[in-house]
């Protein structure tokens, strides 16, 4: 299998992520056993946004590019790059890990308002 398919391979799983961090809490109402991955995957955007750093998934597809010459890899990071081309957004790269840090925080809320309100529906002790 050739670098840049693996890489192509890599950029997908990273936009399947992405949707899911995008739509986890709502697919997590209907099924309550997504909510730990989908916690997880926010935990995870949380620290990599505090951090300042890459996902690993784009150093992943960054090395698997730099290994095919005739694929030229990207600067800066994936949401920079591929959101930028497929919306024409010209925003700074902060903007978007900030808003990508907000995102992880609003489902984190989401996250603690469903459990105060399964909490309250469960009956109490006779």
């Amino acid at each position: 299998m050739s670098h840049r398919l693996l890489a192509d391979l890599v950029m997908l799983v990273h936009f399947a992520w992405i949707i899911f961090i995008l739509a986890g809490l709502l697919l997590a109402r209907r099924r309550p056993w997504l909510a730990w991955p989908h916690l997880v995957s926010l935990l995870v955007v949380l620290a990599l946004n505090l951090g300042g750093w890459y996902c690993p998934l784009t150093l992943l597809e960054y090395w698997l590019r730099c290994q095919d010459p005739a694929a030229p890899a990207y600067p800066g990071s994936f949401l920079f790059v591929y959101v930028d081309r497929l919306v024409y957004l010209r925003l700074p790269e902060s903007w978007l890990r900030l808003a990508g840090g907000a995102w992880a925080a609003l489902n984190l809320l989401g996250y603690a308002w469903l459990w105060r309100r399964r909490k309250a529906r469960r009956p109490g002790p006779a």
